[in-house]
């Protein structure tokens, strides 16, 4: 049988308190989200602390240690394992924090990048989080890119949008532009009324020779 010296000892007693905080948190956290109305005010500083320690990829729940590896998993997995909760409902909840909200992302778009398989999770959900022009997308590329400005991002002093278009990720459509991309969109009765527009705002003169 092996003895565990002084040292060994308190480290174990260490890494045990540890994950039981870790639970403590991810217990707040859902029930927080469960209680609603008053209690969602304490949603956001709960994520940021959950993200600051990684609480989230590990925790002792009655005597047993629940991994995850990736915090998509944390968030998405059924309960009692994860908190079984709607990633895109924790970040409406975070609009008014924009420095979590981009931690919060961040850490989304950090672990649907891995090479792991997202085919078990939501696709609705990942894909609103990770693909197209989406806050978390944009955050990838800014890691990658432009961590300058990311850190800008996260201490915020610059919004997601604003970096992405001094990054040269995003550019301003011309009015033109704008018109050419909604195109596909228009109606038949929409572009009789356009018609009917431009007869009206059409200048006399033009049928001048």
């Amino acid at each position: 049988m092996t003895t565990l010296n002084a040292s060994e000892t308190e480290g174990q007693m260490r890494l045990e308190a540890r994950l039981i905080e870790a639970d403590q948190l991810t217990r707040a956290l859902s029930s927080c989200l469960m209680r609603g109305e008053d209690s969602l005010e304490l949603v956001p500083r709960l994520i940021q602390k959950i993200l600051v320690t990684e609480s989230w990829k590990a925790r002792q729940r009655h005597g047993e240690v629940v991994k995850h590896a990736r915090f998509i998993d944390y968030l998405t997995t059924t309960p009692p394992e994860g908190l079984g909760v709607d990633p895109v409902r924790i970040k409406r909840l975070l609009w008014r924090e924009p420095r979590i909200l981009a931690m919060f992302e961040r850490a989304i778009a950090e672990g649907v990048t891995q090479g792991t398989r997202t085919d078990l999770q939501p696709r609705n959900n990942v894909t609103k989080l990770v693909r197209g022009n989406s806050q978390a997308y944009t955050l990838r590329r800014l890691q990658r890119d432009r961590p300058d400005l990311l850190l800008k991002v996260e201490a915020g002093t610059m919004t997601a949008h604003q970096a992405a278009k001094e990054a040269g990720f995003r550019k301003t459509l011309t009015p033109f532009e704008q018109i050419v991309k909604l195109v596909p969109k228009v109606t038949n009765k929409e572009w009789q009324a356009i018609v009917k527009i431009r007869k009206r705002e059409k200048p006399s003169h033009a049928h001048s020779s």
